[in-house]
């Protein structure tokens, strides 16, 4: 991660960051491991599920949310694709609820309460929705060829005591993410093959079941025509 952007003057918050990059980008790890080091809870909040049928509804859950982190307090609060809040329904700028968020922010200003958001784009970022953060980060995705790299480094390094940690830290979750997808497939791959196992064992016991009942038959003579 760097920063892209100078600390925004007007801002209302004075710890608080916009992350901007696409899915994937390992911010939700990096905040996770952060706030691990730092002794602090997050709470994270996908804003989606914050939106209403009406700007007054979407408000109201963006104001709870904040109440339970003044309550919680010595954590980081963390907005999940904050933009979808900032427009209402019909797709305009929605300046009642980016101005509940702003009242929201100035009251945590006193608190031990981070704030973060993240976006995927710039462009859905309003200029309104811009002013709330004090500072805005471009998180890159590394490319294939870069991703390699991390890993051929971080296997070079001596064996750790808690490798997957580092892996985590030092690779902004790329690479860690990139484990979990494989671990995950595996998993699949390895349950689809148990799947194939039970079927055939289930075809050879019903095989010697019908032999069985075969051999059966030609000892009653039932068998023989």
């Amino acid at each position: 991660m760097k920063e892209q952007y100078s600390v925004t003057a007007d801002s209302v918050a004075s710890a608080s960051v916009l992350f901007i990059g696409p899915p994937g980008n390992g911010v939700e790890e990096a905040v996770n491991l952060a706030a691990s080091d730092l002794g602090l809870e997050v709470l994270w909040v996908d804003c989606w599920h914050l939106k209403g049928d009406t700007s007054g509804t979407t408000e109201a859950r963006v104001r709870q949310v904040f109440v339970r982190a003044s309550m919680n307090g010595h954590c980081i609060l963390a907005l999940k694709d904050v933009h979808c809040i900032a427009k209402d329904n019909d797709g305009n700028d929605d300046g009642r609820v980016v101005g509940a968020l702003k009242e929201e922010m100035v009251k945590l200003q006193q608190s031990d309460v981070v704030v973060v958001g993240t976006t995927p784009q710039r462009s859905l970022v309003s200029a309104d929705l811009w002013s709330v953060w004090s500072h805005q980060e471009i998180v890159e995705v590394p490319d294939l060829s870069q991703r390699s790299l991390m890993f051929d480094w971080i296997f070079s390094l001596p064996e750790p005591k808690d490798k997957m940690r580092i892996l985590a830290q030092r690779t902004a979750g790329y690479i860690f993410g990139d484990f979990q997808a494989l671990y995950v497939a595996a998993q699949s791959l390895g349950l689809q093959n148990t799947g194939y196992l039970a079927v055939i064992r289930k075809s050879k016991v019903q095989e010697d079941r019908v032999k069985m009942a075969k051999e059966n038959l030609m000892e009653t003579g039932i068998g023989h025509s």
